[in-house]
Order: C-alpha cells, then structure tokens, then sequence
C-alpha cells in the first residue's frame, strides 16, 4: 500500500497515506466493537472452565440457601427460626470459601509447565503447529522478497505494491468469508484442506509466471494469483487458529496454543529468510537484452517445497472437535432440564 500512495515521497502523498491507514484501523476497530461478542459460549480454557464451574455451584448453593431459608421462615417463627437461618448462612459461607479455595488449589494444578507437557503430548496439536509453522513462515517470507523476485522480472515497484494490496485485501476477505464457514458449519478440516490446495496450486501458478520477463498477460495472470494466494493462504490462518483450540480444549490456559503457533510461524519465517539469503540467484532468461541480475526464482521454489509440506501434514489431522462437543453436550443438557421443567409444572 505504501508505495502504490506515497510512491513519489511528497508531502501530500504522505498525509493521504496516513489517513488511510487510520481509516481502515477505524473501521476495524468499530466492527470489531459491533460485531464481537463478549465471551465465548464456553470457556476456553481450564482456567476459565474452573472459573465459572465455581461460580455456577457458588450460585446453585447460594439459591438453595435462600429457598431453605424461606422454607424455614414459613414453618417456624421466633428464636428457633432466627437460629437456623444465622446458622445456614454460615454454612452458606463456609461453602463459598471452600469453593474458593478449590479454585486456587484447582488453578495452581494446571500450572504452565502441566499445561504444555499436555499439548506436547497432544498429537494433533504438534501437527498443526507444524504444519501452520511451515504455512504462516512461508507466507511471510514470500510477502518479504516478492520485491527482489519480480524487479529483475522487469516488473516495477509499483507492480510489487499492487501484488501486495492484492494479498492483503483478498486475503482479509478469504479469512472473514472461510472463518464464518468453519464457525458455521464447524467442518474445520475440511476448510482447511480446501484452502489449503487452493493457495498451494495458486503458489505454483506464480512460480510458474516468474520464470518470464514481464508481458501484459503475464502481470494480468500474476495479479490473478497473488489474489487466490491471499484469499486461500491467509484464511488458513484464522481456521487452524480455531482448530488449535478445539483439539487443546480445555488444558491449555487462554491464548497458549494460539500463541504458540504463532510463535513457531514467526520463528520459521525468519529461518526461511536467511536460508534464502544463501540461496543462488537464478540468471535473467533473456541474455540478448541488457544484462541484469538474478531473481530469487529459486527461493520460490524452495519456499513452494516447505508449503507443500504443510499442505501435506494438514491431512494427517484426526482430532475430536472437543470444544464444540462441549457445547453440544451443555446445549443438550439445558435442553433436557427444561422440558423436564415445562413437564413438571
């Protein structure tokens, strides 16, 4: 985006510049305010699932409480009735501080190393980060050269600009568009699988497409495939995030596994870029021209091997969807204790 509008360096190309850029964090901005909700419908974690596991006994025991006391202000009266309630509600109270203290005793028990032995031990889990690693580092590295692969094409820094708007943008729209289909309809793999296909043969296109000097049809194909690039490999992100937790659910602690894949993605990507900083350049391939540097052809195709990878250890994953089985079960469960309520009354 910055060079395609600040290009030339001028005062006025700067501002616009900038005011685009605070124009889009606005926008996400409000529709992550209108459109997020406040908590999840189960919790994420077992810290939390702890949580409002004490809280929900805390309230059954605190309404118990309060209809015992009832009861017993109806059929006795005086000193008997005073006596019974004082002592009720110190039951009440010792209960909570006993609940309480299960939640810390229960919290300590999952500290941070119980919690990533278990997703060490986790095979689905180690897969996926794996394979996300491999994806999410791919993806970065090739967004970081994309400069020094085309520019000896005879593409221009204004081509590599609308390559990268391209990316950006149809990829925000392939993360919300498939996000919402795996929320939906929670088939996370086969999501998964399908984007992951498609951006490994739109990968292949524009390697393919490298391999020439730049035409008009050529940059018109190569625009075409940095936009299914985008749109398929960056919604894999936001759906192997969602995987993650499904397949950790509930033993990691909030945030954990998410950031652990991104973690090793990042760290990925950076090994990648050095490893491409070795690699030879492959000549210009039409030497009756004027001489010019090598392209990074081959660090596409050693980028477009590790995708491959990736896209490949995707399929070996076979893990329960355990958070949405929760919720399935808890929905079940309200269900029954309703009907059983509407029949009693």
């Amino acid at each position: 985006m910055a060079p395609a509008i600040a290009g030339d360096g001028t005062q006025d190309s700067m501002i616009i510049l900038l005011i685009t850029q605070a124009a889009i964090a606005s926008v996400l901005v409000i529709a992550v305010a209108a459109i997020f909700r406040e908590k999840p419908p189960s919790p994420p974690s077992i810290g939390a699932y702890i949580l409002e596991k004490t809280r929900r006994a805390n309230k059954a025991a605190k309404d118990r409480s309060d209809a015992t006391n009832a009861q017993v202000d109806d059929a006795v009266s005086g000193q008997v009735g005073y006596y019974y309630q004082q002592v009720s509600n110190q039951a009440t109270t010792a209960a909570d501080g006993m609940d309480e203290n299960n939640l810390h005793s229960g919290a300590s028990s999952h500290g941070m190393k119980d919690e990533m032995l278990k997703l060490v031990k986790n095979r689905d889990f180690v897969i996926l980060v794996i394979a996300f690693g491999l994806g999410f580092g791919v993806l970065q590295s090739f967004v970081s050269i994309i400069n020094q692969v085309i520019i000896p094409m005879d593409y221009s820094d204004n081509d590599g600009a609308i390559f990268g708007m391209l990316i950006i943008g149809c990829g925000l729209i392939g993360a919300l568009l498939f996000g919402a289909i795996s929320g939906i309809t929670k088939f996370y793999r086969l999501v998964l699988w399908s984007c992951g296909i498609a951006s490994l043969g739109s990968f292949v296109w524009f390697c393919v497409l490298m391999m020439w000097p730049k035409t008009q049809s050529l940059f018109i194909m190569s625009c075409v495939s940095c936009a299914l690039i985008g749109m398929f490999a960056t919604a894999i992100v936001p759906v192997a995030l969602e995987l993650g937790e499904e397949v950790t659910f509930p033993c990691a602690a909030e945030g954990l596994a998410n950031g652990i894949m991104y973690l090793t993605g990042t760290a990925i990507c950076a090994i990648c870029l050095v490893i491409e900083s070795f690699i030879p350049l492959r000549p210009y391939p039409n030497p009756s021209k004027t001489p010019k540097p090598g392209n990074m052809q081959y660090s596409l195709w050693f980028c477009l091997a590790l995708l491959s990878v990736a896209i490949g250890l995707m399929f070996l994953l076979r893990g329960k969807y355990r958070r949405y089985e929760h919720e399935s079960a808890r929905s079940n469960n309200s269900e029954t204790m309703s009907n059983h309520a509407q029949i009693q009354q």
